[in-house]
């Protein structure tokens, strides 16, 4: 699977609110060096609403997703996508292997084409900027 303009298609709010969450769970000793609420506040001001960007002799500010290529980009998505896959997970449908990198998922199962089917769909549901296409085969 591969998920079609992830980095641009990441809702925002939804992605900070995401980072923020995982961030309260995995804090230093319950100490964290920055405060959620700065962490937040520097995220959404200074990472994602004043990227802006020059394109054929205009400039651009960025409004939606996230751009590519910033020191934060990678993480972002990773911490976004890790939440698509804890709902993934909850599926009735458990692959033999999933295997990740950013935006594309390679995986086995012993399932039929309906049941992977049923998979996407769930995955196409987590939000509605975020989709998924898929390529299958079957022996």
């Amino acid at each position: 699977m591969d998920v079609t303009s992830l980095c641009t298609y990441i809702p925002q709010e939804g992605g900070i609110n995401i980072v923020c969450k995982t961030y309260e769970i995995f804090r230093h000793q319950n100490k964290p060096p920055i405060p959620t609420l700065y962490l937040r506040d520097m995220l959404f001001r200074l990472t994602l609403k004043l990227n802006s960007l020059h394109f054929n002799g205009k400039n651009y500010l960025q409004t939606h997703g996230n751009t590519m290529g910033t020191k934060m980009a990678v993480s972002f998505v990773n911490i976004f996508m890790a939440a698509v896959e804890i709902v993934l997970n909850r599926s009735d449908f458990k692959p033999l292997a999933w295997k990740r990198y950013i935006d594309d998922v390679f995986f086995l199962w012993n399932i039929t084409k309906e049941k992977i089917n049923s998979l996407i769909e769930l995955a196409n549901s987590y939000h509605p900027t975020i989709k998924f296409t898929a390529e299958t085969g079957f022996s």
